[in-house]
């Protein structure tokens, strides 16, 4: 029984692990240039605390809209106006050089 136990819980964990690597993949995996056209930052309540979402709203170039849930570091160094550019296998934008 404890071995049936301890087969789910392998299971479990890397179950999660493989879901958080896709997640992060995803992010890495999109490029665009765009404006950004909002800034969102919202408290969300946890079992195990609070935790603070940071999100920048995005007009590509292209015409689509994205939304970024970035770190507060990086959430500070946009605001609405200015131009990004996120790159392939970059993980946050940076402001556009233009």
């Amino acid at each position: 029984m404890e071995l049936i136990l301890f087969a789910i819980g392998i299971v479990t964990f890397v179950s999660l692990l493989v879901m958080a690597s896709n997640n992060r993949a995803r992010e890495i995996d999109r490029a665009f240039d765009g404006e950004v056209v909002g800034r969102t930052v919202q408290e969300v309540t946890l079992t195990t605390g609070m935790r603070t979402d940071h999100t920048l709203e995005v007009r590509t170039d292209r015409g689509d809209t994205e939304f970024l849930r970035v770190p507060a570091e990086v959430y500070v160094q946009f605001e609405v106006g200015d131009r990004i550019s996120k790159r392939l296998g970059a993980r946050w934008p940076v402001r556009a050089s233009e």
